[in-house]
């Protein structure tokens, strides 16, 4: 478990310690370690010593222990060990920064294209709507056109026909009066189409943010019930190797007072 946690470097900063060994009976611990299995002779071959617990008052043995920590250092050039679950930890949570950065941009850059697309049906819609009354009046226009060339045409005549230039006149008269109503409905739907406008506005940048915020939280919740293994978990198993550690630690003290 240890040498997954702080991976296999930390044999250059670990010291094995067999208590009891008292009951050994004089036997070497070197020879005890020769006689179990490989996995065991495996686990020692890093720096060890042995404990006799009958002896409290032994304090040469301590002192020894004492200076084989000192020593580790030294044989590593006075580099301290450094916890590889904590750059791990770092590294990772730089990495799920850098991701969520992109995936932000990335979702920004979607829904930005999808406003881009609404704003684009807007505005054909209202460009059809001022192409269509453009058509109506160009079309009132030239109307208008030709009723005065034929006003024109009739006054030229060396007989001219009273009935039929009041026609043209009357005729020009209400293409004229059609011409003033159409320009003031146009005017009129500017400005509703200049509301409306600010409202699709209005409306657009509140739909890319709830948009944005709705496809964030959709992608932290996959992410969190797709990765059960997340900074809080490591932490926590972390949290209870130092408890257990700290608990070796001040059994292994106490046998020593």
């Amino acid at each position: 478990m240890i040498l997954e946690m702080f991976h296999e470097d930390v044999d250059d900063y670990t010291v094995l310690i067999f208590s009891h060994a008292d009951r050994l009976r004089g036997e070497s611990i070197e020879t005890f370690v020769s006689r179990q299995n490989q996995k065991i002779q495996d686990l020692v071959a890093r720096r060890f010593m042995s404990f006799d617990n009958t002896n409290p008052m032994n304090r040469e043995q301590v002192s020894q222990l004492l200076q084989k920590v000192d020593e580790l250092p030294a044989m590593k050039e006075n580099r301290h060990f450094t916890c590889q679950i904590h750059e791990v930890m770092e590294e990772a949570t730089k990495i799920m920064e850098r991701r969520m950065l992109d995936n932000l941009k990335n979702i920004k850059k979607e829904v930005r294209k999808m406003a881009d697309v609404r704003r684009a049906v807007f505005m054909a819609e209202i460009n059809e709507e001022k192409q269509e009354m453009e058509r109506k009046r160009k079309q009132i226009q030239h109307r208008i056109d030709r009723i005065e060339a034929d006003i024109k045409k009739e006054e030229k005549n060396v007989q001219t026909i009273p009935e039929r230039l009041r026609r043209y006149k009357a005729t020009l008269k209400r293409e004229q009066e059609n011409l003033r109503k159409l320009e003031e409905r146009r005017m009129e739907e500017e400005r509703e189409r200049n509301t409306r406008k600010e409202k699709e506005d209005k409306d657009l940048n509140i739909w890319i943010r709830e948009e944005e915020e709705r496809r964030l939280s959709a992608a932290g919740q996959k992410k969190q019930h797709s990765s059960p293994f997340n900074k809080e978990t490591a932490l926590f198993i972390l949290f209870l190797f130092l408890i257990f550690v700290l608990g070796f630690v001040h059994s292994l003290l106490k046998d020593f007072r």
